[in-house]
């Protein structure tokens, strides 16, 4: 299955904006990056956390929520990357079985 991305930036027309046609593993590779420093944020969130608790610092209730808010976006963006390379797989899976038939 091959996604369109329109490029929405400033750098294109707001009446014809530009077009990519990419594979849905194309968009999940482009993903990984994100998803990456996601979770990386998320865990050094984690740390600093348990950090200020080992010193006997309070932290503020805030902060949880925060840190449970980076895990939830982690979690629902790394989902989404999951389903594009399935998506990606069942897609060249089918393509073999064509060529094959």
């Amino acid at each position: 299955s091959l996604l369109t991305v329109v490029d929405i930036s400033a750098a294109a027309s707001p009446a014809e904006p530009a077009t990519t046609n990419l594979s849905a593993g194309d968009v999940a590779a482009l993903m990984s990056t994100t998803v990456s420093r996601l979770r990386q944020q998320w865990l050094q969130s984690a740390v600093t956390i348990a950090n200020i608790l080992k010193n006997g610092q309070t932290v503020h209730r805030g902060t949880f929520d925060d840190l449970r808010q980076l895990r939830e976006n982690y979690e629902e963006l790394e989902r989404a990357r999951m389903f594009l390379r399935n998506v990606d797989g069942s897609d060249n899976q089918a393509a073999k079985q064509a060529v094959g038939a």
